[in-house]
């Protein structure tokens, strides 16, 4: 009797009349093969499914092998009882974090818009604050007007006052009895003269602290047009992440209900299987999405809340910065210190939650963000000189003294500080 020779990646009968050598059954179980050596085709393959050969197979002989292939025929349809009604659970649960993700969504809506209306009425306050500066501004000019006046009266006294001088040189032979009362006016001009410097180095005085109070204003009027931009930025970014969400999560309960429908008229599928398998995936990448986006809204708003406090209230480190002439807001590595300082809290509360050992840093509630971040700053590139790295070969050099280093330093101190903040994230990610 001729040997049965099956197909060595499907495990489907080959007929008689192909030849005793042959191994496939077919172009495409021949090409899986060579792409997949080794591997059967689970598609196709009887004997990988696991389930009882067809009825028309393999009929048992005895009633007691019947009662058995029954049984094991109950136990399969139980298998796949319990399987339908767990997919079905995972189903409803996905339904209930939809809705979970949507009413978070309105949430965040709400509050962004409330966040909008604040910084909106604070712009408006801030446009107040200008017109009262152009109202000084407008003084300033008749002080000005005031002091070129007073000028001329001095000039005019002066002159006044050398006539008179000169008058009673001229007559003093012959007002000898007037010298007195003459000396007394001479004294009580040079006073008047005096009296008038004084007023006039007042006046300096004052019109070089309304110069101050303008260059503040025009400052504030420039950081108040900073602020409102990144916000609008932030707020565009906001309504973009909020959009895409939305759409993805309306994309992803389309699919959920379209595979729940079919799910009640036949089977579940192993590809239906894949798809509920892909969606506890696609939910934690959407989870993971929004919380980034949470963060990200909450650390701008706190740089935001950083550069008002410093319009307002500069802090002793910036004045110190100010007094040796360097100017922090172009310095980009307080920039990236500032976030660091926000990530390194958010590590702290982590490891205190945790019941860990908190070696990351809090915020200081007595101190501001930037005079943190500035004093993070300076800390660093003074322990960059004090114990430079052994992997760089040229050591690093002050530009100017305790502020800024040579551009290869500078540039090495930043790569350095962006790769702690995402060593930090990630070990907030994998919570």
């Amino acid at each position: 009797m001729r040997a049965i020779h099956h197909c060595e990646t499907c495990d489907f009968r080959l007929p008689y009349c192909v030849r005793t050598d042959r191994r496939f059954c077919g172009q495409r179980c021949r090409v899986w093969w060579y792409r997949n050596p080794g591997c059967k085709r689970p598609d196709l393959s009887p004997r990988n499914w696991g389930q009882p050969e067809p009825p028309s197979k393999a009929q048992p002989k005895t009633f007691a092998e019947a009662l058995h292939a029954l049984a094991e025929t109950r136990r399969y349809a139980a298998e796949l009882e319990a399987t339908a009604k767990q997919r079905q659970r995972v189903a409803e649960e996905g339904h209930q974090r939809i809705s979970a993700l949507r009413d978070a969504a309105t949430a965040s809506n709400l509050r962004l818009r409330t966040e909008r209306d604040e910084l909106k009425d604070k712009l408006d306050e801030a446009k107040r604050q200008l017109s009262k500066r152009v109202e000084t501004d407008h003084q300033l000019s008749m002080l000005r007007q005031a002091d070129a006046d007073l000028v001329v009266k001095h000039a005019e006294e002066v002159r006044m006052r050398a006539t008179r001088e000169a008058e009673i040189s001229s007559r003093y032979e012959h007002l000898s009895r007037q010298n007195a009362g003459l000396l007394q006016a001479r004294d009580e001009l040079h006073r008047r003269a005096m009296t008038a410097e004084r007023t006039l180095t007042e006046r300096d005085n004052e019109l070089k602290l309304h110069r101050q109070n303008l260059a503040a204003a025009e400052r504030a009027h420039q950081e108040v047009h900073s602020i409102a931009a990144s916000n609008s930025r932030s707020l565009q970014s906001e309504k973009e992440r909020r959009v895409a969400a939305e759409r993805r999560i309306e994309h992803l309960t389309h699919e959920l209900d379209r595979l729940a429908q079919e799910s009640q008229g036949t089977n579940l599928t192993g590809e239906h299987a894949d798809l509920f398998g892909m969606r506890d995936d696609i939910l934690n990448a959407e989870l993971h999405d929004v919380r980034l986006h949470r963060d990200e809204a909450i650390a701008e708003r706190e740089r935001l809340s950083a550069r008002i406090l410093h319009l307002m209230a500069p802090g002793q480190y910036l004045e110190h910065a100010a007094a040796a002439g360097y100017d922090l807001t172009k310095d980009p590595l307080i920039r990236i210190k500032r976030e660091e300082v926000l990530i390194e809290h958010r590590l702290a509360e982590w490891q205190e939650s945790n019941n860990m050992r908190r070696r990351a840093r809090r915020l200081d509630p007595e101190q501001t963000l930037d005079e943190q971040a500035y004093a993070a700053a300076l800390s660093f590139r003074w322990k960059q000189i004090n114990h430079p790295h052994l992997r760089r070969k040229q050591k690093p050099r002050w530009v100017a003294v305790g502020f800024l280093l040579d551009g290869d330093s500078e540039s090495y101190l930043m790569t350095l500080a962006q790769d702690r903040i995402e060593d930090m994230r990630k070990r907030l990610a994998t919570t």
